[in-house]
């Protein structure tokens, strides 16, 4: 596994889908992608190879198929992720982007008190 690998916004999509229902074949995620993207398959090809070379899928071969799996859990991208905008929008600080939120009235009260919530059990030494 690769900790610490960001990924871009198509690679993104396909992780959301191996997440969802792996292994998926080039052809399944063909129909998948489809509608939604307009892919074809030489694209998918593509992407599934750039993240095969950063170690964020995991491929098994048998001969006639390739099925293909998440290589990196979804909270190990989240993370890295959300450091990385963290880091490039606000300085690495979760104040910032918070107080940008709230002065621009983009938190509802529902938002707020979850906030709350999340902080006080951070500050007892609980999971959020």
């Amino acid at each position: 596994m690769n900790k610490g690998v960001l990924i871009t916004d198509s690679e993104w999509q396909i992780m959301q889908l191996l997440w969802a229902d792996a292994p998926l074949t080039i052809t399944k995620l063909e129909k998948l992608l489809k509608d939604k993207t307009g892919w074809t398959k030489h694209t998918i090809i593509t992407i599934l190879k750039r993240m095969q070379t950063k170690k964020t899928i995991i491929v098994e071969d048998d001969g006639k198929l390739k099925r293909f799996y998440p290589a990196m859990a979804k909270e190990d991208i989240y993370l890295t992720e959300t450091k990385s905008f963290l880091s490039k929008l606000y300085e690495g600080k979760v104040g910032l982007m918070l107080s940008s939120l709230v002065e621009n009235e983009e938190l509802n009260e529902d938002e707020i008190n979850e906030l709350i919530s999340i902080l006080n059990k951070s500050r007892e030494g609980g999971e959020a």
